[in-house]
């Protein structure tokens, strides 16, 4: 949930700062982020003193901000006078962006690892220092709760997030995971800065990353970059579920079908060429 800080406030002073207009915008954005976000979780279509009550905010307020998201038809209002957010809010990509094209092709790789090792298979994409889940292939013992569209496990603990730390020098990557010892989560969480540096070149050698009860017990990762130009990752699959699935006699084998699956998708997908030109990567 995106909280409101203090970015808008008024000059005790009564003097208008040259930025007073800039912060004034900023803090309306913030606040129709905010208005989206509950429409987006709610059950059903809110009205105006109930989207008040939960924002905090005065009706007045929610009011001219809801003109605003009705002009660009991010939000809709039903013939009882209750708001609720529209295609544009919950599906903003064009069907062709490049995002869905890579999902599309995507699609039939993340059911068939699914269906072959029994466990969730997730493409994720790397967007700067930040990871994006684009699609999902749930098995039984589902990890949906453990995947939000913004993919925030931690780095040095999640085997995606050990792909990612290596698209960036080491300098870099210190400054992205901050000081040591690192975060413990299990007593297999690795957080010693040269145990992690040593973990990271056995991932250059053998392939994949793998992330074996490190962010939470009983759940494991196996992970598979996608490097269509030899240098970067653009992202991963990932296979992730119960401990039990992720045997040492199978992990091999596990490890290196991501990477099959995600070199195909590096070097035959329209999707990842498409989403290479759209990030000038």
């Amino acid at each position: 949930m995106l909280q409101l800080d203090t970015v808008v406030q008024a000059n005790e002073a009564g003097v208008r700062r040259p930025d007073d207009g800039l912060r004034q915008d900023i803090g309306a954005l913030q606040r129709g982020l905010l208005l989206l976000e509950l429409m987006q979780q709610a059950a059903r279509p809110l009205t105006l003193t109930e989207l008040s009550d939960m924002a905090g905010l005065h009706t007045s307020t929610i009011h001219r901000l809801l003109q605003t998201l009705l002009q660009t038809e991010h939000v809709f209002r039903d013939t009882g006078k209750r708001y609720y957010a529209g295609p544009k809010a919950y599906m903003p990509l064009s069907m062709d962006h490049p995002f869905n094209l890579l999902r599309r092709d995507a699609y039939d790789t993340l059911r068939t690892l699914r269906d072959r090792f029994d466990v969730t298979c997730a493409l994720n994409l790397f967007i700067g220092a930040e990871r994006l889940v684009l699609d999902l292939a749930n098995a039984g013992d589902s990890l949906s709760p453990y995947y939000q569209t913004h993919l925030k496990s931690p780095l040095h603990a999640a085997a995606s997030g050990k792909l990612l730390l290596l698209n960036f020098p080491p300098k870099l990557r210190a400054e992205m995971l901050g000081p040591s010892p690192y975060p413990r989560f299990t007593s297999r969480t690795i957080t010693d800065p040269e145990a992690l540096r040593l973990e990271l070149e056995c991932t250059v050698e053998r392939g994949y990353a793998v992330a074996w009860n490190e962010n939470f017990e009983g759940i494991s990762a196996v992970a598979g970059p996608i490097v269509p130009n030899g240098a970067r990752a653009l992202g991963a699959i990932t296979l992730a579920g119960p401990s039990r699935y992720f045997a040492p006699e199978i992990l091999p084998e596990m490890g290196m079908a991501t990477r099959r699956a995600a070199d195909l998708l590096a070097f035959g997908s329209q999707g990842t060429r498409a989403v290479l030109r759209m990030m000038a990567f």
